[in-house]
């Protein structure tokens, strides 16, 4: 296992850019579980590149796992990258406007002088 830093550039060469929706009966968006956490701070995190054999065998799948405290993130493609990205981004800024202490959270947590409140 290789831990990398994070670098956005970097994870993106590695993952392939669009992986096609699995095919199978399609169940509801509603139906599908809910993870709530709560961070209290900034979380410790981690970066790994894995890779394995694609399913239909041949070939070799790549994708990232970010480590994020009790929860790992398997991206597998750039769509999912950036995707991930902004509904985290959405939130962060919905979370500062919709809060009363929001402002005490305002600065950027993906800084490196991020000082968590």
């Amino acid at each position: 296992m290789r831990v990398a830093t994070w670098n956005v550039n970097s994870v993106k060469q590695r993952v392939p850019r669009l992986l096609p929706p699995p095919v199978g009966p399609h169940e509801s968006v509603f139906a599908r579980p809910t993870v709530a956490v709560e961070f209290t701070g900034r979380p410790s995190y981690a970066v790994v590149q894995q890779g394995g054999p694609a399913r239909s065998g041949g070939r070799v799948v790549h994708w990232v796992d970010l480590h994020t405290g009790p929860l790992t993130w398997q991206i597998r493609d750039q769509a999912g990258l950036s995707s991930v990205t902004e509904v985290l981004h959405r939130a962060y800024t919905s979370a500062i406007a919709v809060f009363s202490d929001g402002a005490q959270h305002q600065d950027d947590p993906t800084s490196g002088d991020h000082n968590a409140a």
